[in-house]
């Protein structure tokens, strides 16, 4: 299908694929469909209690229906162009990386089901993934780009260059010489604790 949908796997009573007729008969185990959505998504996400999935520039938020198996549509946001790449910090902030102009980074209120845009990067260059850094009490937010880059962008709402914030902040960047299609965030040791380690040993 051409939509979103939740399914259910619902085990075959046969292993003979010989005996079974058509298509869908031969296919162990069967999907049953729950729900559809509005489109072909390209990214679905859990995080919390929701459910993100991009379709198109348009980023979406479920809530699964008490009782049932059906989704409920609480929120959207449309982006630019066409929605490549999503990472979501502690349930509560999304960046999301559009195909033709980098990233922007969003915040995501629960209590009003509500998506508030902070900053986003004004470059226009076909982003193909991004992911976020932590490290201490500073985040930064990483995008790779079709040039082979890999850039990391800071919002700073303070320093007047931003724009009060609307503007992300290059801070480095790194010819990869390749393109970086899937980035993945994994704990890692601060310097200050590699230092610890270090004289401790």
């Amino acid at each position: 299908s051409s939509d979103d949908m939740v399914v259910e796997v619902e085990p075959s009573t046969s292993t003979d694929i010989a005996t079974s007729s058509g298509f869908s008969g031969k296919i162990t185990p069967k999907l049953r469909p729950f729900w559809t959505g509005p489109g072909a998504s390209s990214i679905v996400q859990g995080f919390g209690e929701f459910v993100l999935a991009t379709v198109d520039n348009i980023l979406y938020v479920y809530k699964m229906l008490p009782g049932t198996m059906e989704l409920e549509q609480v929120a959207f946001y449309a982006a630019s162009n066409y929605i490549k790449s999503l990472a979501v910090i502690k349930d509560r902030y999304f960046v999301i990386c559009d195909f033709l102009h980098s990233v922007q980074f969003l915040v995501w209120n629960q209590s009003d089901y509500s998506i508030t845009f902070l900053g986003k990067d004004y470059t226009h260059c076909t982003g193909l993934s991004t992911t976020y850094l932590r490290d201490g009490s500073s985040l930064g937010i990483i995008m790779g780009d079709d040039s082979e880059n890999v850039q990391l962008l800071q919002y700073a709402p303070d320093k007047p260059e931003s724009r009060e914030g609307y503007r992300l902040l290059l801070v480095a960047g790194f010819r990869l010489g390749a393109d970086a299609s899937v980035m993945l965030t994994h704990a890692g040791m601060n310097h200050s604790e590699s230092l610890a380690n270090t004289a401790s040993s």
